[in-house]
């Protein structure tokens, strides 16, 4: 459980996708620098530990903005402001030895997702589209990562887990002996949803957009597999529903269900959302009922 002298940091507050205007939408720009700003504030206001949540990051720089303000010094080639993605594509160099000391057994990351740093299904290749990357800009990135993780020693198929905010986590992993955990399990422990789930007869659960990435390491996922365990039928609900769901069967879910009754614009869903929740709740309970 948390401590008085942990902190929390909610690096989508800081860096998020949402916080971008129309348009703005470049990986190859926005930097994970602020998230690097926030960790250092913690460390001088006495935090014995920092959890830092990854998730839903504009970004997919491998966490080089934030370790370049906690005392981290990478080196560039060629010419040109090294921000952002564009930094982690021309990274020749990485010095970790005036890395801030007090980060060391401190720094804990709750990941959203279980992708790989580089790869088929890694950080850039999955993630970067939805935040602005071109194909030829995803495969740029894509090397970056899997360079970055060269110089930091992460050998080929031991990145995984450290896909998640754009490989925010892997320098600090290597060069911090930062921890990693799975946030959804984290929220799992904090909810005692084994608890709430050893006296339910139904589990719904659900998220904004249920899509591919939902199996990899969401709260969803765990939810699916939490309930299995207590062999509990869960049901997954989302407001926007597309076919790379089908996974979620896999992990147990006897059904996924788009609340939306009628085709409406993203204000408007989101303004009915909990109207459109509680009939699906209805529905779905009454067809559970019903089927004994």
């Amino acid at each position: 459980m948390a401590g008085p002298n942990d902190l929390r940091i909610e690096a989508a507050e800081i860096i998020g996708i949402g916080a971008q205007s129309p348009g703005e939408n470049d990986p190859m720009r926005t930097s994970s620098d602020g998230v690097g700003i926030a960790i250092r504030a913690a460390l001088d206001r006495g935090a014995q530990k920092i959890i830092v949540a990854l998730g839903g990051s504009a970004t997919v720089d491998g966490g080089l903005g934030a370790l370049r303000q906690l005392g981290g010094v990478p080196e560039f080639s060629g010419r040109g402001d090294p921000v952002g993605g564009a930094a982690l594509c021309r990274l020749r160099a990485l010095d970790g030895s005036r890395l801030d000391q007090r980060l060391h057994g401190r720094l804990e990351f709750a990941l959203d997702v279980d992708a790989p740093l580089y790869g088929p299904v890694g950080a850039a290749r999955v993630f970067g589209p939805q935040k602005g990357a071109g194909p030829s800009q995803v495969e740029q990135l894509d090397r970056g990562l899997a360079s970055m993780a060269r110089m930091l020693g992460i050998p080929s198929g031991e990145g995984r887990h450290l896909g998640a905010a754009g490989g925010f986590a892997a320098p600090f992993v290597a060069l911090a002996s930062a921890r990693v955990r799975s946030g959804a399990e984290l929220v799992r422990e904090r909810s005692e949803l084994d608890a709430v789930l050893a006296r339910a007869g139904l589990c719904i659960t659900g998220e904004g957009k249920v899509d591919n990435q939902s199996p990899l390491g969401k709260t969803v996922a765990a939810v699916l597999r939490a309930a299995a365990r207590h062999g509990i039928p869960a049901v997954v609900v989302g407001g926007h529903v597309d076919d790379g769901c089908r996974d979620l069967y896999g992990l147990g879910a006897a059904g996924v269900f788009g609340i939306l009754r009628r085709p409406v614009g993203l204000d408007e869903a989101l303004s009915r959302a909990a109207e459109d929740l509680r009939w699906a709740g209805r529905a779905i309970t009454s067809l559970m009922l019903a089927s004994g």
